[in-house]
């Protein structure tokens, strides 16, 4: 974009479409960047330990089972 706040002239068809189209602060850059790489997740995963992920699968799964059990 300008400074003016339009579309830029140096932009061509499907460009401009979809420079009008993104929210803005969002560039067509972010559309073809990676989500996420399996080191970042491995990085998550190593500093949250085991106890905290057991803890809270252990939680989940209790709560699965309250929620279905019958209540007659």
């Amino acid at each position: 974009m300008n400074p003016s706040g339009g579309i830029s002239s140096s932009l061509t068809g499907t460009a401009r479409l979809l420079d009008a189209a993104l929210p803005k602060g969002v560039n067509q850059g972010d559309l073809h960047r990676r989500d996420g790489d399996t080191s970042v997740y491995k990085f998550y995963l190593q500093s949250a330990g085991l106890l905290s992920p057991a803890i809270i699968s252990a939680m989940m799964v209790t709560l699965a089972f309250c929620d279905g059990f019958p209540s007659r």
